[in-house]
């Protein structure tokens, strides 16, 4: 127990020295900016983030709580969807009850975790309504994670498909350092 309270309260010290804490301000005060708010908020969640609709809810809702059994610290649940109806009855977004019900029994766990919608139909249809691969064996919600760098999340994060449990602590995945894995 104290080696991991030493080991918290290092990683703590090193968090502080970051120049976006040293320039951070309390959140209160940040009323004009609700970005930098949900930022600052976020800086001790853990994102997790499932794209699909409405229908494979449960499936996430399954894996989130595989998570919970074995994480102790509060996550964001990111829901990144699209109202396709137009194209198929069965395309409908994730609703808002069910955003609701994730958050709810996240809260449950840990009060400062939370879940979000976000809805990318708009990204959608600018590049993809005119693609030549739209016939395919996939759903459109397969290409709802290419649109990640244009949304307003952690740029680290977590990505989940809804049929995925984990069977131990999600965390230890999240610190893993990927800083360097990406070449420009």
């Amino acid at each position: 127990p104290n080696q991991k309270r030493q080991s918290a309260q290092r990683r703590q010290r090193k968090l502080r020295q970051t120049p976006l804490l040293q320039k951070a301000m309390p959140i209160s005060s940040c009323p004009r900016q609700p970005h930098l708010r949900r930022r600052l908020a976020q800086m001790n969640k853990i994102p997790v983030c499932y794209c699909g609709n409405k229908r494979i809810f449960g499936g996430i809702f399954m894996s989130v709580l595989s998570i919970l059994q074995k994480c102790k610290e509060p996550l964001e649940i990111i829901l990144l969807t699209m109202d396709l109806s137009e194209k198929n009855p069965a395309f409908l977004p994730f609703t808002e009850e069910q955003r609701l019900l994730l958050e709810d029994t996240l809260k449950e766990y840990h009060p400062e975790s939370s879940a979000r919608i976000i809805d990318v139909t708009e990204l959608q249809h600018r590049d993809f309504d005119n693609a030549k691969n739209q016939k395919n064996a996939y759903t459109p919600y397969a290409s709802i994670r290419l649109f990640l760098d244009e949304l307003d999340v952690p740029e680290k994060l977590i990505y989940l498909d809804a049929d995925i449990m984990c069977p131990g602590n999600i965390k230890e995945l999240y610190e893993v350092d990927v800083e360097n894995y990406e070449s420009e």
